[in-house]
Order: C-alpha cells, then structure tokens, then sequence
C-alpha cells in the first residue's frame, strides 16, 4: 500500500473528522487484452492445496490486537492461507520480529491454513528502499540465509516478501535475489510469495511498480500476491477508488499476459479512505484517515450523508459534512468485493488475498467466496 509511514497497521486511529475507528493500516499495499499464459515454471514447490471454491484465499495477520486472531479462527471455512505480516529486516542481514499469537501457528496447522512468514523491508520506518538494497545486494547471502532459517526453523510453509519502495535501478538486484531465496526454500519443501505493486503496464516511468519484472520473478516465486488496491487515497491522490474494478482488471489483463494465471493472487483491501475536501482547499493536503470495513457505517450515518455508486469502478462511495468540513469518502461493500472476485474464474487466477484480518466480518467473506467460486 502507498500510505508507507509503517511497516505494520495501526490500532485505534482516529479521523479528524471524529470518527473512531477500530484499525488503520498504513502498509501493506494501486487497458490491454489478456494474452496466452506462459507455461508453468518446474522451480515450484508442493501443491497448495485449495478450499471449496478451488482457489487460494489468504488473509493478511498484520495487527496485535486479539480480534486478528479472533478472525482467523471465526473464518476458517473461508480461508485456507495466513501471511503471518510481522516481520522486518536490518542492515546486517537479519531478520527481525516475533507472531504476537503463540496459538496461530498451531491453529493453522490444525485446521488446514498454510502460514507463511511475511517479511517487509523495514526496520521500524517504514518501507525502505535503501535497506532492501542492502538486504539483496550488500547482505544477500546472509540475507538469504536468514530468511530460510525463519521459514524452516519457524515451523512456517514459506514465506511472503513484501519489499517496497525499491528503487528503479535495483530491478534486476531484486530478480536475482529473489530466484536465489526461490531456489534455497525450495530445496528445503517451502514456499515463496511474493507481494507486488498492481500495475496495467511495465512502464518506466512508475517508479513505485518498474522494480518489479512481472515475467522474470513470475517464472522462479509459487505465487504473486497482486497488491491490486491503494489506486487512490489520501497521501497521494485527489478521492476516488481505493481499487475501482475497471482498474484492477486493467492489472489483471496486464499481469496474465505475462505470468502463468496460477500463479497469481489478486489483492482485496477490506478498508476505505477519507479525502477532507475543506482541508484540501485551505490546505493543499489531504489529511490521512482510514476506516474499517466493519466502521464503513460510521460514514453513512452521518447526517445529510449521501451513498453514490459509481458505474465504471464499480465501487461506492459517500459525501457528507461534518464539524463545517466536507468530506468525500471511497469504501468497499458486498456488491464492489464480489464484482471484483468474479475476475478470479475470470482469469483464471490462483485466488486472491485480503488485507487484513481483523478488518472484516463475515459478509466480506460470503462475498469474496461467492465471486470466486463463480
């Protein structure tokens, strides 16, 4: 996600608008045909196996607070993939952090959910660009190294890199580590994920999503995690969706065109944004506030709040005042999630993955799992 203040979502954020608000999340994370899929790379670990629908349905574990886990354990019926997102790197090669829920291993273990170690490349700040360049280059084999350790001595499936901000030049300094961390867990039976700026095109002008070469690192990595959300918000933008479904097909069409779709998740955010149009016009800024899927009510009850659906994004969204400020608020509902997993049959996708737990409740599942079982 673009709003990269932290590596980990924050708890009990509060809108200046006066919201109150049960999560943030500040990391992570944004029209041609499909083309013919590539052939299958052979570098890929064991078969992940898959829940009702046929597909992978992973939801991130980013918080601390126990109704992350309360979600894990109230969803298992939905969800077959944990990215345990909790830990980070160092200038020295070492990994850092520990899961804040000594029971989720075993849970997940107990119930079918394979677990993955996410890694972020952050020490505390932030996505950091010039510290994945050490992590890959400087440190790369101990880099490596360490990260094996973690998934194998951990007792995890594999791991789930989420490494942002990189910077342009490091493109191919991130396919060569990659294949190399690819090769060793593979030995070793695990799995790599890798978490990706969405993108409709290679372009090299977006320096946020170029580092990234969808057909090399698509050939060695068991799975792409599409960050198919974050496409506006506060920080960045001027309101609009936080991933209108035109698009994220437009990303979808781009990124099957040149990896096998098998091997791809596309992302689901389960949060909104909040652009504070007063401020912005006193201001020139946007202040940053986030909401809840479980607190999108909070927006629609407002007084005089008016709910608008837009037909192209297929997304929905709000105006409202309050306090003598207006306020345009982009959010996702029932109908936004299930049009946008309807591209997983669609493209033939391998599933898609959620951005996070403890966001939710049950209806965001019921309309995830019925647009990717379709």
């Amino acid at each position: 996600m673009r709003n990269r203040t932290t590596a980990v979502p924050l708890a009990g954020v509060v809108l200046a608008v006066g919201l109150l608000l049960s999560s943030g999340c500040t990391a992570p994370a944004s029209i041609p045909s499909a083309a013919s899929s590539p052939t299958a790379s052979a570098s890929t670990s064991a078969t992940i196996p898959t829940p009702a629908t046929g597909k992978i349905a992973l939801g991130y574990y980013a918080g601390d607070d126990p109704i992350v886990y309360k979600s894990v354990t109230s969803f298992t019926s939905s969800i077959n993939a944990v990215s345990a997102a909790r830990f980070e790197i160092n200038d020295k090669g070492e990994v850092t952090g520990t899961l804040p829920n000594s029971e989720l291993l075993p849970f997940d273990k107990a119930h079918n959910i394979r677990t993955y170690a996410g890694v972020y490349d952050s020490a505390g700040n932030g996505f950091d660009g010039k510290l994945a360049h050490t992590a890959m280059v400087t440190n790369k084999d101990k880099m490596i190294a360490s990260l094996v350790t973690l998934a194998k001595d951990g007792g995890y499936d594999g791991l789930n890199l989420d490494f942002e901000a990189l910077d342009v030049a490091d493109r191919d300094a991130y396919t060569a580590f990659v294949t190399a961390l690819a090769t060793k867990l593979h030995a070793e039976g695990l799995t790599l994920v890798l978490s990706v700026p969405a993108k409709p095109a290679d372009d090299k002008t977006d320096d946020w999503s170029y580092p990234f070469d969808y057909a090399a690192i698509g050939k060695v990595a068991d799975l792409l995690q599409l960050m198919t959300y974050d496409q506006n918000g506060p920080d960045w933008s001027d309101p609009g969706p936080v991933a209108g479904a035109d698009w994220v097909e437009s990303c979808l069409a781009y990124a099957t065109s040149v990896v096998d779709p098998s091997k791809l998740l596309m992302g689901l955010g389960a949060y909104g944004y909040d652009w504070d149009l007063t401020a912005h016009k006193k201001t020139g800024t946007y202040p940053s506030s986030f909401v809840a899927w479980t607190k999108f009510s909070d927006w629609l009850t407002v007084p005089g709040a008016v709910e608008h659906w837009n037909d192209t994004s297929l997304s929905p969204s709000v105006t409202y005042t309050l306090k003598g400020h207006k306020h345009e608020a982009w959010f996702e509902n029932t109908k936004s999630i299930q049009a946008k997993t309807s591209f997983v049959p669609k493209y033939k996708l391998a599933g898609f993955a959620m951005y996070a737990m403890g966001q939710e409740d049950a209806s965001f599942w019921q309309a995830a799992t019925a647009g990717a079982g379709s």
